[in-house]
């Protein structure tokens, strides 16, 4: 009946309320893993857009802070609710390189930036890839170790090279870092790879934190409120995955 209800009505965006509503038109079970993010029915006759969130029985049950991510969902579902197309940002990850001297002309391009934003990921105690990005489309992964796309991997002089690249682009003075938690990604690359980040630091989940100490910070979070129609992106790759390719 729901769907039959559903079906007949020509809306735009559909704001799942809690679990069962969420379950009811996609199969999904865990509105905390995806609220806010935008993604499409899938048991639908048309497919719509659809914003999961808690359920506002919730807040009166003493789950007060959901009250402001309902409003923070609604008001995303307002806009997306003007057009039926799902447009996703724009967006180009650079991670393919033939040679060592690609990777390093994305490195002396990220030297000049008055902005840099970075990442690492960590596997097994030891860097595996650090990322960079100085706008909102386009952003450059650099491996450290082997992938599915570097079998190979990079000679030891190659890899020297990269981390002068790296110290070259976190040590200039004059540019301002944005980083999620910092502290440990900064910390591991000084003491384990004695990398010296320098200049101005912002950090997105402390800032956010003192803004909103209430709310959750990681980064999951993060970006079901600030980053629009980005999908939802923890469940691309697993673990066990990287485990496995790396």
């Amino acid at each position: 009946m729901l769907h039959t209800e559903l079906n007949n009505i020509g809306v735009n965006v559909i704001v799942a309320a809690g679990n069962p509503a969420l379950m009811a038109l996609t199969g999904l079970s865990s509105v905390a893993k995806f609220r806010g993010y935008v993604s499409g029915t899938t048991r639908l006759a048309t497919v719509r857009k659809l914003i999961p969130t808690h359920s506002p029985g919730a807040t009166l049950r003493g789950a007060y802070t959901h009250r402001h991510m309902i409003v923070a969902d609604l008001m995303k579902a307002k806009r997306e609710g003007q057009f039926p197309e799902l447009i996703r940002p724009d967006r180009q990850l650079v991670f393919d390189y033939q040679t060592v001297e690609e990777a390093l002309e994305w490195l002396a391009y990220y030297e000049t930036q008055d902005l840099i934003c970075f990442d690492i990921e960590v596997i097994n105690f030891e860097v595996s890839c650090i990322s960079f990005a100085s706008s909102a489309n386009v952003a450059c992964v650099i491996p450290i170790g082997r992938t599915v796309f570097h079998p190979h991997g990079w000679t030891e002089d190659e890899e020297l090279q990269l981390w002068r690249g790296v110290q070259k682009v976190l040590g200039n003075p004059k540019s301002t870092k944005i980083v999620q938690n910092g502290m440990f990604d900064i910390h591991f690359l000084l003491t384990r790879n004695g990398i010296v980040v320098r200049g101005p630091i912002h950090d997105t989940m402390v800032g956010h934190s003192v803004m909103f100490p209430e709310l959750p910070k990681g980064l999951d979070f993060l970006g079901s409120i600030y980053c629009g129609t980005q999908a939802y992106w923890k469940d691309s790759v697993k673990f066990k995955n990287i485990k496995e390719e790396s």
